[in-house]
């Protein structure tokens, strides 16, 4: 039967994956029927075609893993709202081919950017699409992240979907790159290469528990990522990958580097002594993600009066854990005496116009723990290693009165 063309509207699809690995779309290999055997009667048999176009309008697509109690668990995604246009349908195809090996099909094997250290495996021009075309939805869900007006091109091969040049928003921002859907393996795979701008980052943050409130801003940057779609509370669980990010003009309410550190500064009479100071101007890093953790080498941040070098790595199971180090700048109109014994208490240094301290950061998002490195013993005066700001302004702050009274 060949098929010209075929419109479905409101079409609703639900895969879902058993215990063993397998989706509802996959057939069992069926086993070779004997030839009919001569009846004089023109007896045929029956089979589907190409068809030219298919169209669907409001589309709804969901996949979700089956529990072992047989119910049907968390969406791993969902699709609403989608407008495809499809040419060349092969619907023999979805069900009676699997993934390529690389040794059926040596050519299909493409090898990601370095940072990925692995192979994976992309069906290529010399692969047979199932069908090709363009996709428009209104809304998109990856666990739980959420995002709207998609547009992209779509190939659709057996149990592989690959969205190429995607556009779409996301919280109040919007991101641009390729996206593939694997559904050949224990859990939905996918693979990212995406820039995003403008991407409000409180909306983002507050999508994830851990993170809520902990910083606003305006995010943009670039990321390669691979990872498996998994029910896990740990938004980095089964995730690998690397890029950059800047965030502008944003806050930080419960880590108040700037105003930690401008509590020595206008104790020493240096630096601005006005402004928010949980705020800062920029925030730039990289990382990488690897084994539920992400690092990054080089951080740098422009806060009120405050420019900040660090480096260092967080987890997000559970309440997540800080673990930063680095050092923070704030500008010296000059040296004076009162500078000088702050600076040696605290561990600072002072130079080319600036007093810098060492500093690291702890604890959880929740309550993080921000130290200064000390420095050792200055002018016979002793003191601890480290300790929080607050409490070395208050220690220093007694010893100065008590000089003076």
């Amino acid at each position: 039967v060949e098929i010209t063309s075929l419109e479905l509207d409101d079409l609703t699809v639900g895969m879902l994956e058993d215990t063993h690995g397998k989706w509802n779309f996959e057939n069992p290999p069926a086993k070779a029927a004997p030839p009919p055997a001569p009846s004089g009667k023109g007896g045929t048999s029956f089979t589907l075609g190409i068809i030219s176009r298919l169209t669907i309008l409001h589309g709804h697509f969901a996949a979700a893993s089956l529990l072992a109690s047989g119910v049907p668990g968390p969406p791993l995604m969902k699709v609403d709202g989608a407008s495809i246009d499809l040419r060349d349908v092969n619907l023999n195809g979805f069900t009676s081919a699997s993934l390529r090996s690389p040794g059926e099909a040596p050519s299909v094997v493409a090898a990601v950017s370095g940072w990925f250290n692995t192979t994976v495996f992309a069906a290529s021009a010399e692969a047979s699409a199932v069908a090709r075309g363009n996709i428009r939805a209104e809304a998109l869900q990856f666990g739980p992240l959420v995002v709207s007006k998609l547009k992209s091109q779509i190939r659709l091969y057996p149990k592989q979907v690959f969205f190429d040049n995607l556009e779409l928003k996301c919280y109040s921002g919007k991101a641009m790159g390729n996206l593939s859907l694997d559904f050949g393996g224990a859990s939905l795979a996918y693979t990212l290469d995406a820039k995003v701008k403008d991407v409000n980052v409180a909306e983002f943050l507050n999508t994830f528990p851990q993170t809520r409130g902990q910083m606003t801003g305006t995010l943009e940057g670039g990321a390669k990522m691979k990872g498996a779609i998994v029910n896990s509370s740990d938004p980095l669980a089964g995730v690998t990958g690397a890029g950059q990010g800047r965030v502008r003009n944003g806050r930080m309410p419960s880590l108040q580097i700037t105003g930690n550190l401008r509590s020595l500064a206008k104790l020493a009479s240096v630096g601005p002594a006005n402004g928010d100071p949980s705020s800062f101007s920029s925030l730039s890093t990289d990382f990488r993600i690897a084994n539920a953790r992400l690092s990054s080498s080089k951080i740098n941040l422009t806060g009120n009066g405050v420019d900040v070098d660090g480096a260092g790595s967080l987890t997000m199971a559970g309440e997540g854990s800080l673990d930063y180090s680095g050092e923070a700048s704030i500008a010296s109109s000059g040296r004076n005496p009162l500078g000088s014994i702050v600076a040696g208490l605290a561990g600072a240094k002072i130079a080319n116009g600036k007093m810098a301290f060492p500093f690291s950061v702890g604890g959880t998002f929740a309550k993080p723990k921000f130290s200064l490195k000390g420095g050792g013993e200055q002018s016979g005066v002793a003191h601890a290693a480290s300790g929080e700001p607050a409490n070395l302004v208050h220690g220093l702050s007694g010893i100065f009165k008590k000089k003076q009274q």
